[in-house]
């Protein structure tokens, strides 16, 4: 709660257009786990369909990381795709 309370008092002094004054973005940088998972895959472990999740989401697959991989893995190998 107290650090609510400091972030709160900052942005009242301090507003976004202030704090992200000269702020910009040089780059960007982009990485894509090799795995995938699909409605057809989901279908045989859960009680869906395709179409029924085309329908709601429009989601066909999904790029799923191995459960070996770290959030910092795929940080790095974005920073390392930089545009």
């Amino acid at each position: 709660m107290a650090a609510f309370g400091i972030y709160q008092e900052c942005c009242e002094y301090f507003p976004m257009e202030a704090r992200l004054r000269g702020a910009k973005i040089t780059a960007i940088g982009t990485f894509t786990p090799p795995g995938l998972l699909t409605n057809q895959d989901l279908e045989k472990t859960i009680e869906t369909t395709d179409q029924w999740i085309m329908e709601r989401t429009g989601i066909r697959t999904r790029h799923i990381a191995a459960p070996e991989v770290e959030t910092s893995d795929m940080a790095t190998a974005a920073a390392r795709n930089l545009w």
